[in-house]
């Protein structure tokens, strides 16, 4: 299920991603006789796999432009501009001081996902682009020191899950 123009992607773990003992593979990669992983019995999924339903926000700097850049509508998912759009480093930073999510509002984005019956979040706390969602103590290119919000939304989120008794995840890309 997807909701455009929320920023929220909502998963199933049954039939989206698993399904009984085998991994689901995209059309392309059954049709090029590839076969799939089997599917591996972790401690750490089991959860995920009796989870069942959450949800995937994807949430950044790389919203400011909202899928244009300089004008042009830019082709495929907001969080890849940079990279689709070939903009420089120097030039993609600037849009930091722009990310200020005033109306940000963790515990009514966790409160969506308990009404809906979702049993985890998921978020990028640090995507392919580098900035972090979160005070970063490795580089100053975060939410707290590269824009005006100066809040830290992962520490917001993780005190609104922890409170409604829903699991959180982060999404982290060391890009």
């Amino acid at each position: 299920m997807l909701q455009r123009g929320t920023g929220v992607t909502a998963l199933r773990g049954q039939g989206n991603m698993c399904h009984g003992d085998h991994v689901m593979t995209s059309w392309r990669e059954r049709m090029s006789g590839r076969n799939p992983a089997p599917a591996v019995d972790h401690p750490g999924l089991r959860w995920w796999r009796e989870a069942r339903f959450g949800m995937f926000i994807h949430w950044g700097i790389y919203t400011v432009p909202a899928g244009r850049w300089k004008g042009r509508e830019v082709e495929g998912i907001g969080e890849w501009i940079m990279h689709r759009a070939r903009i420089p480093v120097g030039e993609y930073e600037k849009l930091a001081p722009r990310f200020n999510p005033v109306r940000f509002d963790a515990e009514a984005w966790v409160q969506l996902a308990v009404t809906a019956g979702m049993r985890y979040l998921v978020i990028p706390a640090k995507h392919h682009d580098g900035f972090a969602l979160f005070d970063s103590p490795c580089s100053e290119y975060d939410v707290i020191d590269a824009t005006p919000f100066g809040r830290d939304p992962m520490a917001e989120l993780a005190a609104a899950c922890k409170k409604a008794g829903i699991r959180l995840c982060f999404y982290y890309s060391q890009d």
